[in-house]
């Protein structure tokens, strides 16, 4: 069974409700793929703290700030898609929030050799897929217009 302290959270942000946006693995795994590390997922205060300046009337939307909920995603480190190989699979779990550019983020910011990530209807993407949509997902961000052809 594995404790509060064992998992890891990232922070994508904050929806415009003020609900959070988070992804959430165990500690290992976040340090195996290098995403504890990474500064797109350093904790970001709420919009209304920031406008406000509050302190001691931090509202949150949860009862805790560690809801157990979201959607399971899976990354392994096998070409096998047939199950989830023992060893090298693992889970990450991410709030109803987290967009699918996120999800490619993730997967752009992830080292290591790994081969799939699914996405959140289940369905196995490998790896070349996922930064192929970071890719598209930038360049939609940036606008038609910065794109040379």
């Amino acid at each position: 069974m594995y404790r509060k302290e064992d998992y890891f959270r990232l922070y994508v942000g904050w929806t415009k409700d003020e609900s959070p946006i988070w992804i959430e693995t165990l500690r290992t795994t976040a340090e195996h793929y290098g995403w504890a590390t990474a500064e797109r997922y350093k904790f970001k205060q709420r919009p209304s703290y920031l406008a406000n300046g509050w302190d001691k009337y931090w509202r949150c939307t949860y009862r805790t700030f560690f809801p157990r909920g979201g959607t399971r995603l899976r990354i392994c480190r096998s070409p096998s898609t047939a199950g989830f190989p023992a060893g090298l699979t693992n889970s990450v779990r991410v709030s109803e929030h987290v967009t699918n550019f996120d999800i490619a983020e993730l997967a752009y910011l992830a080292l290591g050799d790994w081969y799939w990530l699914s996405d959140r209807t289940g369905r196995r993407i490998s790896r070349d897929r996922w930064l192929e949509r970071y890719q598209i997902g930038l360049s939609q961000r940036r606008g038609p217009g910065l794109i040379s052809a």
